[in-house]
């Protein structure tokens, strides 16, 4: 886990660069920064479960309500054909940087759902441990 969460937060860092010269770089590279703060968390020992889920609930939202404005994503797949997104950095046509946008929202989705699936795990693992040791009641006698 700490290779993938190393591999996102060099990814997130490099994307939240990469927004600056976005047409709106604050909303953008705030998203990314917190994803990559989120995927850092782990190698400090702090999982806050809440802020995992706002943060996944907000982004796959923004990735669900991109995928269904008109001419954007849904549209680029049935009405378009898939054309490449990729063939120039510079997205001419304004559904390209949705679409950009929408598969970015969708990679950090995985990557916060990854960690908050490891945070439960890890604390489930701790309870059972600890339940295992401690007496579920106490003995009358």
């Amino acid at each position: 886990m700490k290779i993938t969460n190393t591999v996102f937060i060099l990814l997130f860092l490099f994307l939240a660069i990469l927004q600056l010269s976005d047409p709106n770089p604050l909303l953008w590279f705030s998203i990314y920064l917190s994803g990559d703060i989120l995927c850092s968390l782990p190698f400090f020992k702090k999982g806050f479960p809440v802020i995992y889920w706002v943060a996944l609930i907000f982004n796959t939202g923004y990735a669900v309500f991109l995928l269904f404005i008109s001419d954007e994503v849904f549209t680029w797949y049935s009405d378009y054909g898939a054309e490449n997104i990729a063939q120039t950095m510079m997205a001419e046509k304004p559904r390209i940087e949705n679409i950009r946008e929408f598969y970015g929202l969708i990679i950090l989705a995985f990557a916060i759902g990854i960690n908050l699936l490891m945070h439960k795990r890890k604390t489930n693992e701790h309870q059972l441990w600890v339940n295992f040791d401690e007496p579920k009641y106490a003995s009358s006698s």
